[in-house]
Order: structure tokens, then C-alpha cells, then sequence
């Protein structure tokens, strides 16, 4: 719809006078109040995506300074939005679109400690280690892709590959190489 043919279509209802009037049928001076007041209205519009996802973050970073050590608790999240409970409107977004504020808000220091093994493993797989330039390789990239894929819209806590992820990089991180194996 063009913002011209939106405004055609609304209907403005007065319940105190009992009146229904369409836009069109307004004054010229009305008509410009309106539209006024419905650009105003749109450029503080706070359902588009850029600023959903900032609201969201920010409601999260205030979930971790107002319970810093242990966190809100699982699914808090989630249901804070929903029932508005935040400053920042997120519409009806109750999704965090960000794996790592989900976790230290919900988790505290059990999430802080899960990047710190996170982490850990990372300065494990680089250069340096005893892994073949393959190994290396694909475990940089995927602890390097970790955070992106975190930023996915649906939330990557529930999601199998997750629980899979992590698995398959601690058992390539400590698994021997072969090629030592077959030294000894």
C-alpha cells in the first residue's frame, strides 16, 4: 500500500460523539492533522527489525545488571517480554535474536563460565597446538562462526545443532591426531 491509499482507508472513530468518519469525507485541515500525527507516529516507529533487535539487546543487558550473578532463571527471557515487564518495546517479539545476551541474562555466572570454556577451547585450536593444518582449520572457523550463528532469529539455545555443535568441536579439539598415533 502507498501512504495515500493507507490514509483512504482509514476510518476515524469517535466513541464519545457515536461518530464513524472515513478520511476521506474529512475537512482539508483535519485531513493535514492527521497525516501529521501519522508521520510522527512513523518515524518513531518502533516495530522495525534494527530497532526490535536493539531494544532487545538492551532489555537483556538490563536483566544482567539487575540479577549480575545468577541471572533471571531459564525462559525469564521470554516471558519478561511478553508480559512488557522491559522499558524498550520490542512489539511482540519475545525472542532474543542473540544467543550470547540470552544465556548471561537467563544463566549468570553459569553462562559467563560457558563462553569462558567456549574461549578456552578456542586458544586451545590455535596455531601452535599439535592439530594438522585441517583440524586447525575447520575448528577456527567454527568457533569463529559460533557467535554468528548465534545471532539467528530463533532462539539457538533450543535448537539441536546447539547441543550438537558444542560436542563436535570439544571431541576434534581433544581427540589425538592420527598421524602421532600412527608415530608411536
Amino acid at each position: 500500500k502507498t501512504p495515500e491509499s493507507y490514509l483512504q482507508s482509514v476510518i476515524i472513530v469517535n466513541p464519545d460523539m457515536g461518530t464513524i468518519t472515513p478520511y476521506r469525507d474529512l475537512k482539508k485541515d483535519e485531513q493535514a492533522k492527521l497525516t501529521d500525527a501519522m508521520s510522527a507516529a512513523a518515524s518513531e516507529d518502533n516495530s522495525r527489525s534494527d530497532k526490535v533487535r536493539m531494544h532487545l539487546i538492551y532489555n537483556g543487558l538490563d536483566m544482567i545488571k539487575n540479577h549480575p550473578v545468577f541471572g533471571e532463571g531459564p525462559g525469564s527471557f521470554r516471558i519478561n517480554h511478553k508480559e512488557n515487564k522491559f522499558r524498550y518495546p520490542t512489539d511482540t517479539v519475545s525472542n532474543p535474536h542473540n544467543f550470547v545476551i540470552e544465556v548471561i541474562s537467563q544463566f549468570g555466572i553459569w553462562g559467563w563460565g560457558y563462553f569462558a570454556f567456549l574461549i578456552f577451547m578456542f586458544v586451545r585450536a590455535v596455531p601452535g597446538t599439535s592439530f594438522t593444518t585441517d583440524r586447525k582449520t575447520v575448528l577456527i572457523l567454527l568457533i569463529l562462526l559460533y557467535p554468528f550463528i548465534g545471532l539467528i532469529p530463533s532462539s539457538f539455545l533450543y535448537i539441536n545443532l546447539h547441543w550438537l555443535f558444542l560436542p563436535l568441536i570439544t571431541c576434534l579439539i581433544f581427540q589425538p591426531d592420527r598421524e602421532k598415533k600412527e608415530q608411536v
